[in-house]
């Protein structure tokens, strides 16, 4: 089999290059110098397609409410907040 170029590659649709790059990847684990490399190749090519395709893209998440630190437990009465255990009387 011949080794994968960075030119070649583009030549191989989705399914194939992942096919490739298990089978390869899998010839390095048992030892092949080449292989290694030939993986690399198609493994890097994969992931800049998927990074193109916008289908790693993460939603946009809404910010966290700031937390109170845990050695100001006394003040969260004190300014409206429920208290940790939620069964404590309000202090007066």
């Amino acid at each position: 089999m011949n080794l994968p170029t960075s030119e070649n590659v583009l030549e191989f649709d989705d399914l194939q290059l992942a096919s490739l790059a298990a089978g390869w990847r899998m010839r390095a684990r048992h030892g092949d110098r080449e292989a290694f490399g030939a993986a690399h190749v198609l493994e890097v090519e994969r992931r800049r397609r998927v990074r193109a395709s916008g289908v790693e893209t993460l939603p946009v998440l809404p910010p966290l409410a700031p937390k109170v630190p845990w050695w100001k437990f006394w003040t969260a009465a004190r300014e409206g907040r429920p208290d940790h255990l939620g069964t404590l009387p309000r202090c007066r």
